[in-house]
């Protein structure tokens, strides 16, 4: 019986938020003191910190050992914070195509596949009719309106015969 040397594997969750539970902010903290309380919990070993505007931290971790210090953590700098990992930039955007797919439903799809959050078909519907349609009219309604007013620059085009 082999054991898969994956087993246990979970992906790095790279950037993580350090938000605040209560009115007071965490990024209004004096930044010596907020690398300070960082290194004490992360150990010695290059982080990047980014504060966000909305008073929260971005922090970009290294090792797994550093998210799960990080997400073991209840108060930061004597505030109650929760540790939780970014939305968008933990993850990426792909395309699958397979006609295998093209029978399940989008709730199907993010159920059974691993590791997918979001599923939305893509339809090639033909674009070129509708182009045409919409210049022949763009040009009825300006041949229109010129024969309407009658400009004096314009006599000349009023006069030919419009079809």
């Amino acid at each position: 019986m082999s054991v898969s040397p994956f087993a246990g594997w979970s992906p790095l969750k790279k950037f993580l938020m350090i938000s605040s539970k209560g009115s007071a902010k965490v990024a209004d903290r004096s930044p010596f003191k907020i690398h300070r309380e960082l290194k004490s919990i992360l150990g010695d070993g290059t982080i990047e910190v980014t504060k966000l505007g909305s008073g929260d931290l971005m922090v970009e971790l290294k090792s797994n050992d550093q998210a799960k210090k990080l997400g073991a953590m209840a108060t930061f700098l004597d505030i109650p914070v929760t540790v939780s990992p970014h939305k968008s930039l933990n993850s990426s955007k792909g395309v699958i195509r397979s006609r295998d797919l093209w029978c399940c439903s989008e709730e199907e799809m993010v159920e059974e596949l691993s590791g997918v959050t979001h599923a939305r078909r893509i339809k090639n519907k033909p674009f070129f009719a509708t182009k045409l349609r919409f210049s022949k009219l763009v040009r009825q309604l300006l041949l229109k309106s010129i024969k309407r007013f009658q400009c004096e620059r314009l006599l000349v085009l009023s006069n030919l015969s419009f079809e």
